[in-house]
This record gives structure tokens, C-alpha cells and sequence, in this order.
């Protein structure tokens, strides 16, 4: 009996050693390929706006009424910029003339002024500035709620 262990104790250390060298064969016949990838990003010019409302109150006649307004603007850093309240950035237009109107379709004149800026924005990504804002006096105007939108450009 110690004969036939014997060989089975050979049969497997033979095994081991076949599995060993297919296996050592097989990593050094292992092959490998490579290729570069580029990895990149563009940053354009942008720029984004938020302009507070304004409100003129409550009022019973309408005189002299101001009212103010907040103006933020964010943009990528060293972004020259201009706020207009057209689109034309050589034109440029710091004051808006226009008239609130109620349902009945009556109006009342008003016009806003930027206390603002045009330059660069650099080193931060915002700026902020005022509009002011002051009623044209209109006696005897109709009671009623009076309203315009206008639109705000910041051009860059």
C-alpha cells in the first residue's frame, strides 16, 4: 500500500507542476497595447443676470414717487461687460423712459436710471449694481394698479 501512495503523492506533485508552468506560460504570453486620450475644455464668455423688482408703493397722487432696484451680475472672470436696456453694445442705453399702464389702459409714465457700470469684471465672477427708478408726476391719474416689464441686457 505504500507503493500506490507513493504514486498518487507523484501524480499530484506532477499535476502542481504542469498547472504551474501552463500557468506562468500564460502571463508571460500576455500581451498589452496602449493609446493616448486627450482630455480637454473650452470656457467661452458667459454671463448671467438677476434684477430685483421695483416698486413704486402705494401711493394717493402721484408726484415726485422713487423707487430702487438691485442688479447682479455673474460672469466668467475677466469678462467685459456693459448693462444696457437694449441689445446693441455700442449703443448701450444707462436709462430706460416708459409708461405703467392699469387694465382700463391708462398710464403713467416712469423712467429708471442705472447707477451702473461697464468695464471688466476680473479676479471676482460679479458685480452688482442700483437702478433708480422715479415716476413721472401725473395728477389726477386714475386709481387702479399700473404695470410695464421691461427687459435688462447685460451685454459681453
Amino acid at each position: 500500500m505504500k507503493l500506490g501512495m507513493n504514486c498518487n503523492v507523484k501524480r499530484v506533485a506532477i499535476l502542481v507542476a504542469t498547472l504551474s508552468c501552463l500557468l506562468s506560460n500564460s502571463e508571460a504570453q500576455a500581451a498589452s497595447k496602449t493609446s493616448n486620450m486627450t482630455v480637454s475644455l473650452k470656457v467661452v464668455a458667459g454671463c448671467g443676470i438677476s434684477v430685483s423688482n421695483m416698486s413704486f408703493g402705494t401711493i394717493n397722487s402721484v408726484t415726485n414717487q422713487t423707487a430702487t432696484s438691485n442688479v447682479i451680475v455673474t460672469c466668467n472672470a475677466g469678462t467685459f461687460v456693459q448693462l444696457s436696456f437694449t441689445t446693441t453694445p455700442s449703443v448701450g442705453q444707462p436709462t430706460l423712459t416708459a409708461n405703467m399702464t392699469n387694465l382700463a389702459g391708462n398710464k403713467i409714465g416712469y423712467t429708471v436710471k442705472l447707477a451702473g457700470w461697464q468695464g471688466t469684471i476680473g479676479g471676482t465672477t460679479y458685480g452688482t449694481t442700483t437702478m433708480n427708478g422715479q415716476v413721472t408726476p401725473t395728477p389726477g391719474a386714475p386709481a387702479g394698479y399700473y404695470q410695464d416689464t421691461e427687459a435688462l441686457y447685460v451685454i459681453y
